[in-house]
């Protein structure tokens, strides 16, 4: 026996209940009076910054008033004119921060700050829990030129060369072809080089005193003969008194005819 089917009424209507979407806000709002949440979020997306997360700390800047710090700063990130990003914005733009017309550009900036830097020049983010790093993607690490300064690592002393290497070690090969020891014979040379610097720098400083000496006859001096010395006598005066005695002697003898 064949079941029986009942057709649907196709004049029948079946309701269907659209889902819930959430309101984003397009246009201006009491907390974004110039509705600039959608260029945040833009942003935001565009740097790899979470845009949940930049919302936040722009509801604690200036997403609400555009002027703060007394004037110094402006926009929805409050970008701060007297020694901030706000200095760095127009040097780098050549824009006005404190122009609403630029707060576009200026969000832009921040955006980039902030995932190259984190959050710490923004002193609302702290103010509603934001940490530095939170809601950023994680940046490739620059490369870094010397990846062992400072580092503590085993491995950093291998890089380095020692240019006397056998100095204090004690090597018994650390000898010259001629069998000397090169540790004495570079004090040798040492004592040598030393004592010629010695002398050379007694020269320059003779020569520099004598040209500082101005030729004229008032301080030149007049050069000194030597004194010539009397002859050495080479006779003992006492011994040649002695003789002279005993030669008068011997003559008073020889006239008088007695010379026992």
């Amino acid at each position: 026996m064949a079941q029986q089917y009942t057709l649907p009424n196709k004049n029948k209507r079946v309701e269907v209940t659209p889902p819930v979407r959430l309101a984003v806000p397009q246009g201006p709002t009491p907390g974004d009076p110039r509705g600039k949440i959608p260029v945040i979020r833009a942003a935001a997306e565009k740097y790899g910054v979470d845009p949940a997360t930049a919302l936040k700390v722009a509801k604690s800047e200036g997403l609400a008033q555009f002027y703060g710090d007394g004037g110094a700063s402006g926009g929805a990130f409050q970008l701060y004119t007297k020694g901030g990003l706000g200095n760095e914005f127009q040097k780098e733009t050549g824009l006005n921060p404190l122009d609403k017309r630029n707060e576009d550009a200026t969000i832009d900036y921040a955006m980039k700050r902030a995932a190259q830097g984190g959050w710490g020049p923004w002193y609302g983010a702290a103010k509603v829990g934001v940490g530095k790093w939170d809601g950023i993607k994680a940046q490739d690490a620059p490369i870094d030129p010397t990846p062992n300064v400072g580092s503590g690592e085993s491995d950093y002393k291998n890089t380095l060369v020692d240019p006397t290497p056998n100095v204090g070690s004690g090597e018994s090969d650390y000898k010259t072809d001629d069998g000397e020891d090169k540790k004495d014979k570079k004090k040798k040379t040492n004592w040598g080089e030393a004592a010629g610097e010695g002398l050379e720098n007694v020269g320059k400083a003779y020569a520099a005193g004598a040209k500082n000496v101005t030729a004229n006859p008032a301080n030149v001096p007049i050069p000194m003969m030597p004194m010539p010395q009397a002859p050495q006598s080479m006779i003992d005066p006492k011994r040649a008194e002695m003789q002279r005695q005993q030669l008068a002697i011997a003559m008073q003898r020889l006239n008088s005819g007695k010379l026992v």
